[in-house]
């Protein structure tokens, strides 16, 4: 029922579907695509790649590798 009212409104709204719903997904992230609610897919490769914008939340999960920078320390023993 709600894929059917996803095509109905992106036909309708044809202009702001064709706008709204590009997605892109930069190197180093990914993209959770959730359609009322439910998972869609993951978007793991990137690029530009078209998602309907009705019922459509986006969640971006970074994948960068962090280091951590530790201080050099000296420990003088007696």
């Amino acid at each position: 029922m709600e894929e059917l009212l996803s095509l109905v409104l992106g036909i309708v709204l044809f202009p702001v579907t064709l706008i709204g719903s590009w997605v892109v997904v930069h190197p180093q992230e990914e993209k959770l695509i959730l359609i009322w609610g439910k998972v869609s897919r993951v978007l793991k490769q990137p690029g530009m790649l078209f998602v309907n914008v009705f019922g459509r939340k986006v969640i971006t999960v970074s994948t960068k590798q962090q280091t951590i920078e530790i201080p050099k320390s000296v420990v003088a023993d007696a």
